[in-house]
């Protein structure tokens, strides 16, 4: 795994910084599936913004992202979903319409315990699951029982996990404490 890939894995992080007029509530959806290499919630790799509201509710400004951010606990940071799209080059000048989902992701929150930032898995995001029963909180022992042909990069103070797909489509599994806190499903690395 490159450092680009693990860059694209943390992304979630500095999403926090963006503008919150690109923010909605988080994901509100009957569909809590994860298909890895595929879709997280009914968010399916390849559909437009259009689709993912129909899936994930509203989000403003959202033809190249949707963001969609809980409440952050005192001293933390709020669990997130979001949704990278991609002009698909067939018109010009770009045209947000013809934005396509590249990457799709869920984030679980930081609370303080103590003066420790630790993982806060109190989020409505660790009922999405994968048909194997993977999701936020899941431990790496169940990753690994559930997913066989990982790829492990180890980064400092997290491992990230990818299981690839079809060409360069992949899902991401990052953990923190040996615990799964995001997830991402994409169609290539980015950058």
């Amino acid at each position: 795994m490159t450092t680009r890939s693990l860059a694209v894995g943390f992304t979630a992080l500095l999403l926090l910084a963006l503008p919150s007029v690109a923010t909605a509530a988080l994901p509100r959806t009957g569909n809590t599936l994860i298909v890895p290499g595929k879709s997280i919630g009914g968010v399916t790799l390849g559909t437009s913004a259009a689709k993912v509201k129909q899936a994930w509710g509203p989000a403003k400004n959202c033809p190249y992202q949707c963001l969609y951010l809980g409440a952050a606990p005192k001293g933390g940071s709020a669990a997130l979903g979001s949704v990278l799209l991609e002009s698909t080059g067939t018109t010009t000048p770009a045209d947000p319409k013809d934005a396509r989902v590249w990457n799709a992701f869920i984030v679980a929150g930081n609370k303080l315990v103590g003066k420790t930032s630790v993982p806060d898995f109190s989020t409505p995001l660790t009922r999405f699951k994968t048909a194997k029963g993977i999701g936020l909180g899941s431990t790496t022992r169940q990753l690994k029982t559930a997913y066989r042909g990982l790829k492990k990069f180890q980064g400092a103070g997290a491992a990230v996990y990818t299981l690839s797909g079809k060409g360069t489509i992949e899902t991401q599994f990052t953990l923190i404490g040996g615990r799964i806190t995001s997830i991402a499903v994409r169609s290539h690395r980015g950058g």
